[in-house]
């Protein structure tokens, strides 16, 4: 077996089969985002408006579709006051930017803010509070209460599960306690 190793015809065949088969995986992996990709639905489209013509284009859009805001928005209920599985499923109904939600069993308090919809739980203070820093950034403050204040809302996550938000031009109040009392009211 040394013997056939120490030959150098072997050796350089040897070599130029293994780099030949990593240069092929190598193209194939580059060239795989020119496969041809016909869709069922010949609407459907990049969220730019252009054709999806390959399954990397298409695999992108579908991840971008599950991962927007909308997409889990149109799982939840909304309603100003307390929300059933048969509330409106479009916030955008509501004319509010502090409303209650329903996902499941799980309440919620949702706001509109930079035209993003934000929905909050009760009983989640650490999650919660890392939520409204990402949302309000410097404008919070607190360690047993999480207080977040802007010239539109003012959003507290409370240690004790209670979250509540104010939207302070339209007066309006969502109160969701850590025993899943939700009440919407103006105030």
């Amino acid at each position: 077996m040394k013997k056939i190793i120490k030959n150098p015809i072997f050796t350089f065949v040897l070599g130029a089969l293994i780099f030949g088969g990593i240069v092929g995986v190598s193209a194939y992996t580059i060239l795989a985002t020119d496969i041809g990709y016909t869709p069922k639905d010949t609407t459907w489209k990049k969220s730019n408006g252009e054709d999806i013509t390959n399954v990397k284009d298409a695999v992108d859009e579908l991840y971008d579709k599950a991962n927007s805001s909308n997409s889990l928005a149109t799982m939840i209920s909304f309603s100003y006051g307390i929300p059933s599985q048969s509330s409106t499923k479009n916030y955008k109904d509501l004319n509010k930017d502090v409303f209650a939600g329903l996902i499941g069993v799980q309440r919620l308090i949702c706001i509109v803010y930079n035209n993003k919809l934000e929905c909050f739980a009760n009983n989640s203070f650490q999650n919660e509070k890392i939520h409204l820093e990402n949302i309000f950034g410097s404008n919070c403050s607190g360690t047993s209460s999480y207080n977040c204040n802007n010239d539109k809302f003012n959003c507290i996550a409370y240690g004790s599960g209670d979250f509540i938000c104010v939207d302070k031009i339209n007066k309006i109040r969502c109160d969701l306690l850590s025993d899943n009392r939700l009440v919407c009211y103006d105030s």
